[in-house]
């Protein structure tokens, strides 16, 4: 059932509307994760993913690519509503505490989606937080890691044919390795964005865990 009650404060006490491509450059020239050698830029593994049995819970490892919000969306598709939206602030450039920020409410889709769409280029392209999502009914989980991947736990199989039918490929999990050194990126652009995330609906704060770095 569907908690009611919950208000995205979107396009009210924020800034009218959100910062565009056209505002910030080519889109190139913007990315939260990189690699160092033998020069830095963007890290590119392809559109890949693996199943990963490791850990205490089998999930998939998706490597994100440039499509982001819209590779969530569609995963979303495979997950009953409403959701729970945990933003991770793990580095912060002045906006708000670093933690682990949970929706006070559970969203529905229609929400989650706006709030995914107003957010996007933040979300795609600034290195200093990570995504959960998780079915509010089951342990069906999508997190959206500032690495650029995606971890998909629970609808293995589903997520798998959503993937190929996007045109990823699978790989074995060796097959997306991070690259060492790494870089992350924090624009100053966005900083407006990471504010306004903050202030979109009400947030229950709790510490970072050594997970979220």
């Amino acid at each position: 059932m569907l908690r009611e009650g919950i208000r995205l404060r979107i396009g009210t006490r924020l800034r009218k509307q959100p910062i565009t491509m056209e505002q910030i450059g080519q889109l190139d020239d913007l990315y939260k994760f990189g690699m160092v050698s033998p020069h830095e830029a963007a890290w590119t593994p392809g559109k890949v993913f693996a199943h990963d049995e490791r850990g205490a819970v089998p999930h998939l490892c998706i490597a994100a690519g440039d499509e982001q919000v819209q590779l969530i969306e569609t995963l979303l598709e495979n997950m009953p509503e409403p959701f729970w939206l945990l933003y991770v602030l793990v580095v912060g450039r002045g906006e708000g505490q670093p933690g682990r920020y949970q929706a006070s409410e559970p969203l529905t889709r229609e929400q989650l989606k706006l709030f995914l769409k107003r957010f996007r280029n933040f979300l795609e392209h600034d290195g200093r937080h990570n995504i959960w999502v998780k079915s509010e009914s089951g342990p069906a989980l999508l997190v959206l890691d500032r690495h650029d991947l995606v971890y998909a736990y629970d609808l293995e199989d589903g997520w798998s044919d959503a993937l190929r039918r996007m045109g990823w490929v699978e790989v074995d999990r060796d097959g997306i390795t991070l690259p060492d050194p790494h870089v992350h990126h924090y624009h100053a652009i966005f900083d407006d964005e990471a504010r306004d995330i903050l202030a979109t609906m009400q947030w229950n704060w709790s510490p970072l865990r050594e997970q979220d770095y």
